[in-house]
């Protein structure tokens, strides 16, 4: 049996709990590590179950108690950080900032995440077009509709505060964002080793276009 990955990317392991207390979490806890490890290390399409509930020192039986398939598998390991991410990202926007750059300003988190752990977000951005089967699945595509809701009231504002034309649907405006942002991600994810920053640059360029037919004012 292989040990655990000592130096998790994403997940942090539970505390320790006492003989009877080693219950739902702490396997919940075991299984995310050792899936993130297995992801990582051999890719989505190579990870095996099999191999993940030996790393979790677990039955495969346990696995399926966590998730459906290998992909709700992925999603159980991302939904939560990339939650924690959406929750900074939109809580830090300067209200005074042109849209474009109120919209960099939650974008960056994103892409810091994504840079930061690439190959788990190219297997996320590939598994995650038409996924929605098993619970983890659903919680991603909750978790989509979120990010559209709050990129919706981001653009509210700034029609408010005469950022923006208001005579656009904010919500398809929202839309119009978060589709150049995964189109975008995309390309960007495809560098061996994607940088911030430069990833920024165009997709600035990319966002300034769009509200500007959006009848941005600065």
């Amino acid at each position: 049996t292989q040990v655990m990955n000592d130096n998790p990317v994403m997940t942090k392991p539970a505390a320790k709990l006492g003989r009877r207390e080693l219950n739902r979490q702490e396997y919940l806890e075991r299984i995310k590590l050792a899936a993130e490890a297995e992801f990582i290390e051999n890719g989505f399409d190579d990870a095996s179950i099999r191999e993940i509930a030996a790393r979790a020192e677990v039955g495969v039986g346990t696995v399926f108690n966590y998730a459906q398939h290998k992909r709700d598998l992925l999603f159980l390991v991302i939904n939560e950080p990339l939650l924690e991410v959406t929750d900074r990202a939109f809580s830090d926007v300067p209200d005074e900032l042109p849209i474009v750059e109120q919209i960099i300003v939650v974008l960056r988190y994103y892409y810091l995440f994504f840079g930061e752990h690439p190959e788990l977000g190219r297997f996320m951005l590939r598994e995650s077009s038409f996924y929605d089967s098993g619970p983890q699945g659903e919680r991603f595509q909750q978790h989509r509709v979120l990010i559209s809701r709050k990129m919706t009231e981001l653009i509210e504002r700034a029609q408010k505060s005469g950022k923006i034309s208001a005579d656009e649907d904010p919500e398809l405006v929202g839309e119009l964002v978060l589709s150049i942002h995964g189109r975008w991600a995309r390309r960007w994810l495809r560098a061996d080793e994607p940088e911030v920053e430069s990833g920024l640059i165009p997709l600035r360029r990319l966002l300034e276009l769009a509200m500007r037919g959006a009848g941005a004012t600065g």
